[in-house]
């Protein structure tokens, strides 16, 4: 049997609230229009070992519209969020706080190749501090 070091103890805390609320219509067949609006609340605490406290309050949301086919849809959206996080360690430097409110416009494009398997494509430009927001590629299948 090996033993670690004192120093390697490590005890972990993580508590989460995630709550989401979201509402589709669909316009005329080929229309739809989704808004969203979600909550996060975690709260995370290290003792002994890698040592942190973390706390993250986030209040996020968006407006979506897609125009559809019959195997994909192009979606143009809205999204802000205004998030409220704190990371604090034993050492100062790794400390940092994020609460500056973000928003983004999306262009994303979605194809299905059947039931159970899609394809999504997405680019966003953040609106707020004037640069590129990212982009994604999310290949899914359904079992």
């Amino acid at each position: 049997r090996q033993f670690r070091q004192p120093g390697f103890d490590y005890d972990y805390e993580n508590k989460q609230l995630d709550i989401a609320v979201e509402h589709a219509r669909i316009f005329r067949d080929r229309h739809r229009l989704r808004l969203l609006l979600h909550y996060v609340e975690l709260k995370a605490e290290s003792r002994g070992f890698n040592e942190h406290d973390y706390d993250r309050k986030d209040v996020l949301g968006g407006a979506f519209y897609e125009y559809l086919w019959p195997n994909s849809g192009a979606t143009f959206a809205y999204a802000f969020g205004q998030p409220d996080i704190a990371y604090r360690a034993p050492d100062p430097a790794e400390n940092y706080s994020l609460d500056d409110y973000r928003d983004k416009i999306i262009v994303g494009w979605r194809y299905n190749f059947s039931e159970n398997a899609q394809i999504d494509l997405s680019v966003s430009h953040e609106v707020s501090v004037q640069g590129f927001g990212g982009g994604a590629v999310r290949f899914q299948m359904f079992f």
